[in-house]
């Protein structure tokens, strides 16, 4: 199953003005994340406990979502009130390299030296990688489950190439 995530962050100090960072997953993988600037001397943005309170106290008389309410909030604050900070963040092939290439078993040590908790159990690791051709690709892997706990690591590489030199 595929699992796409768009989250909204508001970042103030209580004041009128804030940063709303708009990011998009795919699958742990993370796409885009824009920033805006968000300044208005009237509204402040999303107050998300002041707006839960009014919430409980009347929306849901009207038959209102909380969730439908505050993407509106948001999506206001952001195209009337904000203006785009300068560097949108797209994930574009000139941040993620889709391979790493490693070449000889001191290059593959050090990549995979934070992997291991023993050196024993890397050696074995990167002997077991030198077995394989020279050229072999390997994914790398987006999801660990540790202890029954799912552990999602956000990698900017998605393969490693071994080369015995």
């Amino acid at each position: 199953m595929n699992r796409t995530i768009i989250s909204i962050e508001v970042q103030d100090h209580g004041d009128k003005e804030a940063t709303i960072i708009v990011r998009g997953e795919r699958n742990s993988q993370i796409m885009f994340e824009e920033a805006f600037s968000y300044k208005d001397e009237k509204k402040h943005s999303l107050r998300l406990h002041l707006l839960k309170e009014r919430f409980i106290k009347t929306f849901p008389k009207l038959g209102e979502s909380l969730g439908i309410i505050c993407i509106r909030k948001l999506f206001n604050d952001i195209t009337i009130r904000s203006k785009m900070k300068a560097n949108s963040d797209y994930r574009d092939k000139r941040i993620i390299k889709k391979s790493i290439y490693l070449h000889g078993r001191k290059e593959i040590e050090d990549f995979f030296k934070e992997e291991f908790t023993e050196k024993e159990e890397l050696n074995k690791y990167v002997t077991q990688l030198l077995q394989y051709p020279d050229g072999a690709s390997f994914g790398l892997p987006s999801h660990y489950s540790i202890d029954g706990n799912q552990i999602v690591v956000n990698r900017k590489s998605q393969e490693v190439v071994i080369f015995h030199s």
